[in-house]
């Protein structure tokens, strides 16, 4: 299980970039606050170019997380990868 800490709808900070999942490039879906916000490794962001309407922005905030709100998206991408 991961650690997340919440402010509000953002994600103030987590211990899930160290996780052997987000260094095999696995992203997690995490709700707080009525939103949903797709935690995007380094080694997955190749998938935020698949994602309409995403930028792959430098700032600290676009590197942590990437906010979705498609929730099917996770499993096509798990899919992909088997």
């Amino acid at each position: 299980m991961f650690f997340i800490e919440n402010e509000g709808q953002a994600v103030a900070g987590t211990d899930y970039w160290q996780s052997v999942q987000a260094q095999a490039g696995y992203v997690y879906l995490s709700w707080n606050a009525g939103a949903a916000r797709l935690l995007v490794p380094d080694a997955a962001k190749h998938l935020l170019r698949e994602m309409r309407g995403l930028s792959t922005s430098s700032s600290v905030r676009e590197r942590w997380m990437a906010a979705m709100r498609w929730n099917w998206y996770l499993k096509t991408a798990a899919m992909r990868r088997s």
